[in-house]
């Protein structure tokens, strides 16, 4: 029987077999070989992270800019990279992570349970990083954010922490990384150390003996971060106008400036974009470089259940991403670009009714100035009856004096802010609309009276202000957007990949794996992650 007898029904069975796996082999002998991935080293390495981004988020950007144009889809650039794949995100201790333990995970190949930084879940070893190791082998490194100089995210590339609130435990691991610069939207939080809490107080004076100023009183003085920043290195700036100034020369920096929501930026402000540029100034080098690019906003976004900002983050984030395609284009068989996400927060969903996403353009800000003007006006005014004012005058009170509250006039804020009940914008209001809205308005000047940890309260707000989130939940709905909850989820989160190595990077894995492949572009042959280091 040769190769090109027939198999038909009435073959014995053992023999199909056989001829089966025959031919399995022969094809395998003669299909052509997948293509072997490319041995070229990634010279310059860029992670780009989308705080709380899920594959929704990604798509509403998409939906958003082509409803602009009349069209279902608009593209990303991230989008039309050649390498695309899915990781999961659980931490160590819960299906659904928080950023330092997602983050650890994407800097250091480990999982950790939530709140920790660098570190395992008992806090016994210390992880190595991916940005550590590039600095070993002689790359610069550079972390950017616009989250502060100690988010969560930021942090897991440089911190050995078994809590993210260490504020000032995490700064001090910032200025003895030796990483060559740090961009961030916000500075060290806790910057005097007058925020350590209690609990680790003699843990401080353990390991940051050398930042103690002194003692006053009994009582430790902690040394100003910005203000050793010096001792260690670093040029501490404090604005953009200063970083736009630095030079490859002027050495290792850590710049706070301001990097306002996308929704809420001016022309002139300083952007994501803007800082990555900057970074790659200051990093390029023979040797190469690793920089670390967070869009922390996009989490901020879905925390608030905020679609316009939560779109507008995601084009932030592509915007930097293009600053860094823009580099590859001059460098693309030893550049690797890498995006992907921590967790997805705020379990969006999309095509909820007409699904006008265009409609997002309405909303002019973000909902903090909306929360700015409702503050205000809780201030100004009272829900006391005309006798209630009276007395209220009569006894001094601290409500003596202020107007009695009106729907209205929050009807009118709405309009303003939103949209909500302007007509001509499309979103009239109907009469179970204006229902929701007005018992939002009562339960939000019920203020202390509303319980977190009432069920009903905890469904319907989710410990947001209940006139604001229910304002936002409504316009988002009318644009096509669903919130399943305020806080992060276990969604599945998206990778993109472009450049040097970057065909690794298809498929579905965790996120463990990202991290393990970045090293296997950028550092071949070194084994990762390493071995924990004990505490």
């Amino acid at each position: 029987m040769d190769a090109t007898t027939t198999l038909t029904a009435e073959t014995p069975i053992a023999l199909r077999g056989r001829m089966a796996l025959l031919c399995f082999i022969a094809a395998a002998c003669i299909l052509p070989a997948a293509p072997a991935q490319s041995a070229q080293q990634a010279r310059y390495v860029f992670f780009f992270i989308g705080d709380g981004m899920g594959p929704l988020q990604v798509q509403l950007a998409e939906s958003y800019l082509g409803a602009k144009k009349g069209e279902r889809r608009g593209r990303l650039l991230m989008t039309t990279l050649p390498s695309v794949g899915i990781a999961s995100t659980y931490s160590d201790n819960s299906y659904v992570t928080d950023s330092a333990a997602g983050g650890t995970a994407l800097a250091c190949g480990r999982k950790t349970g939530n709140g920790c930084l660098g570190v395992d879940k008992t806090n016994a070893q210390s992880f190595t990083s991916i940005a550590a190791l590039a600095r070993r082998a002689g790359r610069k490194v550079g972390i950017l954010t616009t989250d502060s100089l100690v988010g969560a995210t930021p942090a897991a590339f440089y911190a050995h922490q078994p809590e993210r609130n260490l504020a000032y435990f995490i700064g001090a691991d910032l200025l003895r990384s030796g990483f060559d610069v740090f961009i961030a939207g916000g500075g060290f939080g806790d910057e005097d150390g007058t925020k350590i809490p209690t609990n680790h107080f003699t843990s401080a004076t353990n390991t940051l003996s050398s930042f103690i100023a002194g003692t006053v009183a009994g009582t430790v003085q902690w040394k100003r971060l910005p203000d050793v920043a010096a001792e260690y290195g670093y040029r501490y700036l404090s604005s953009a106008r200063h970083l736009r100034a630095a030079r490859p020369s002027s050495g290792k920096l850590i710049a706070a400036c301001r990097m306002p929501m996308g929704i809420d930026a001016a022309s002139n402000d300083f952007t994501l974009a803007d800082a990555t540029r900057k970074s790659i100034e200051l990093l390029d080098n023979p040797n190469g470089f690793f920089l670390m690019v967070e869009a922390a906003h996009v989490d901020k976004s879905g925390h608030g259940n905020d679609g316009a900002a939560a779109a507008k983050e995601v084009l932030v984030l592509d915007k930097a991403v293009a600053a860094a395609y823009a580099f590859y284009t001059n460098h693309p068989e030893e550049t690797l670009i890498v995006i992907s996400a921590d967790h997805e927060t705020g379990g969006m969903t999309l095509g909820h009714g007409s699904s006008r996403f265009n409609m997002l353009d309405v909303q002019q800000e973000s909902i903090g100035a909306f929360k700015s003007w409702f503050a205000e006006y809780r201030k100004t005014h009272t829900t006391s009856s005309a006798i209630g004012r009276l007395f209220d005058y009569l006894l001094f009170s601290d409500e003596a004096g202020k107007d009695p509250v009106s729907f209205d006039d929050v009807s009118a804020a709405l309009r303003e802010y939103f949209g909500l009940g302007d007509e001509e914008s499309g979103f009239a209001l109907s009469d179970n609309d204006v229902r929701q809205l007005e018992r939002a308005f009562e339960d939000s000047l019920r203020g202390k009276e509303l319980a977190i940890d009432d069920p009903l309260q905890a469904l319907l707000y989710g410990g947001q202000d209940p006139l604001v989130i229910t304002a936002l939940r409504m316009m988002n709905e009318k644009s096509g957007i669903k919130w399943a909850t305020l806080g992060h989820t276990g969604a599945h989160v998206p990778v993109f990949a472009v450049g040097a190595g970057s065909a690794r990077f298809t498929g579905w894995y965790d996120n463990t794996d990202i991290p393990c492949m970045i090293i296997g572009s950028m550092l071949p042959g070194t084994p990762f992650p390493p071995a924990p280091v004990s505490k």
